[in-house]
């Protein structure tokens, strides 16, 4: 079966479609596509027309569907195959904005003895990364000085899995992490001015979240222990950002994540 899906992404007509959003590198970016099904079995029971559709979505905002860059993912649901925003995605997209000097999100373990004050928004720790991880951190500094941060118990974010994510066979299977990472600065991007693309891109990945929640039996939850990893990584949008966009877009008001409810402590 999936091997005939490949077929098919090969054929003139699709890599045609794919020409629309990656143009001369559309039978590469076919490739990529190919390379996500084969290595993810729970596809090739998707529909070519959602594999299109959805990989698009990808190739349009300028990320990689290939699993071990962890920009975007292709993540099997209900038969179809649906967009998913990966960690290093949204780091792109920030960096691309030129509104970010720094930003990132890491893991925080027990050993630290994290004490999260809600009203200075600052992580206190007075120990080593040694134990279990039991939250993650994020925070942004916009080049105006105007920062933000939050902090996000290991709880709550298996919570938000749990809800927003009910397919067995995605990243938050496979690389929990940066999916964690991903979620706790994609809530809290939400305060900091947008490029339309990151606006898309969080629109795209939210409904893609706000979708699984839909029409689910009560069996489709990740059971047993989570896997965390300790890379620590902040991102610093100075003059060593590759992406930087000189051209600053105007900040945007959306707040993508009400969608979801209300996420705050």
């Amino acid at each position: 079966m999936a091997n005939n899906l490949v077929r098919k992404l090969k054929t003139p007509d699709v890599i045609e479609q794919f020409k629309a959003t990656a143009g001369k590198a559309a039978e590469s970016f076919a490739g990529e596509v190919a390379i996500t099904i084969l290595n993810n079995p729970a596809l090739e029971d998707a529909s070519l027309n959602s594999v299109i559709t959805e990989a698009t979505k990808a190739s349009a905002l300028g990320l990689s569907l290939l699993p071990t860059v962890g920009e975007a993912y292709l993540v099997p649901f209900k038969g179809n195959a649906q967009f998913q925003l990966g960690y290093k995605g949204l780091l792109q997209l920030a960096m691309r904005s030129g509104q970010m000097k720094s930003f990132g999100s890491v893991a925080v373990y027990e050993g630290e003895n994290p004490k999260w004050d809600k009203y200075s928004q600052e992580l206190v720790t007075d120990g080593e990364e040694s134990g279990k991880v039991v939250g993650y951190y994020a925070f942004f500094t916009l080049i105006n000085g105007f920062r933000k941060s939050d902090y996000w118990t290991i709880e709550k974010i298996e919570a938000h899995r749990n809800k927003f994510s009910k397919s067995k066979n995605g990243p938050w299977k496979t690389d929990f992490d940066s999916m964690a990472k991903k979620t706790v600065l994609k809530s809290l991007i939400q305060y900091a001015p947008k490029s339309s693309e990151m606006q898309r891109a969080m629109s795209e990945d939210t409904q893609s979240e706000i979708n699984q929640t839909l029409d689910v039996t009560p069996n489709d939850v990740f059971i047993g222990s989570s896997e965390q990893g300790n890379d620590k990584q902040f991102t610093n949008g100075t003059s060593d950002n590759p992406f930087t966009d000189n051209n600053k877009k105007e900040p945007t008001d959306g707040q993508l994540f009400d969608e979801l409810g209300d996420l705050s402590k």
